[in-house]
């Protein structure tokens, strides 16, 4: 059996790290592109998704210079040629902003997004945060997806000068970031709204009668408001995690057990539950359907 080549390892360290930091940086931009346009607040556990995932980011991009650096001293002893390809600094310009890139996100972006757990991402944010927060973002997609092109693209070798490479590159972050801080006021604005329109679906007034009892006449009971209230800024939370029948049902559930709690043992209740009220009107409703019958003597 043939010994491996230790350029095998190299390269298949090369591929786990590229596929890992690739994959992990693209769900990392639509994780927080989720959020920003959602305008949802942020739960603990998206935080601890983009902890996760940043650590793998992190160790994916070890991997690559610990491979790439094998590759380099690979070359300089055995193939030396390959060191005038023009390309190969390109890419290593690029992987080394996007470590920069990499320090900064960790270092200023994710305390961010761990600083706003329970709020919106966007909601308050100072300009200058939005803006590092965009530009962070761009800078990261473009270094891992453009040396992946560069890889891949042997079309390029010994062709084009690195200078071209470079300039295509920023040209590109550039611009996407212009674009991104242009939009971003529009796509905060739309959030906003989106949020405010889903929220006076759940709106519930201290005075007010909860919608499964005042569409039978029954006053909501005063010593469950505090109760209500709490619950509705629960769900204000939840509302995104948790479709609008579950919750609905969830809410009927609670009023239909606030008489059994209010009463106490021994005595009457004063506020009928839904199903039985629902039973009692359909068992009236047939009543009035039945068919008499006259019995003479």
């Amino acid at each position: 059996m043939p010994l491996l080549h230790i350029k095998t390892f190299l390269t298949m360290g090369h591929l786990i790290g590229l596929t890992i930091g690739l994959g992990g940086a693209t769900i990392l931009d639509i994780i927080m592109l989720r959020l920003g346009v959602q305008g949802r607040a942020i739960q603990q556990n998206d935080a601890n998704l983009v902890a996760l995932v940043s650590k793998l980011v992190t160790w994916a991009l070890v991997a690559l210079w610990v491979s790439g650096i094998g590759f380099e001293i690979q070359y300089w002893f055995v193939s030396p040629e390959i060191m005038a390809n023009p390309k190969v600094y390109a890419k290593l310009a690029i992987v080394v902003i996007l470590t920069v890139n990499g320090m900064v996100l960790h270092s200023r972006v994710l305390p961010i997004v761990y600083r706003r757990v329970g709020q919106p991402l966007f909601d308050g944010l100072h300009g200058r945060e939005l803006n590092l927060m965009l530009s962070c973002g761009t800078i990261s997609m473009f270094s891992w997806y453009i040396p992946f092109f560069l890889g891949i693209a042997r079309e390029m070798n010994f062709v084009v000068p690195a200078s071209y490479i470079l300039a295509a590159y920023a040209a590109i972050v550039l611009g996407t970031i212009s674009l991104a801080v242009s939009l971003a006021p529009i796509a905060i604005r739309f959030a906003t709204s989106r949020r405010a329109a889903q929220s006076s679906l759940w709106r519930v007034a201290p005075s007010a009668a909860t919608p499964a009892v005042a569409d039978h006449g029954e006053a909501f009971p005063a010593a469950l408001q505090p109760h209500a209230l709490a619950l509705h800024a629960h769900v204000m939370t939840l509302k995104d995690n948790v479709d609008l029948q579950t919750a609905w049902q969830a809410w009927q559930r609670i009023v239909d057990a606030a008489p059994e709690i209010l009463r106490g043992p021994g005595k009457p209740s004063t506020v009928t539950s839904l199903p039985a009220q629902h039973a009692h009107d359909h068992a009236h409703d047939h009543a009035h359907d039945a068919p008499r019958v006259r019995v003479s003597a």
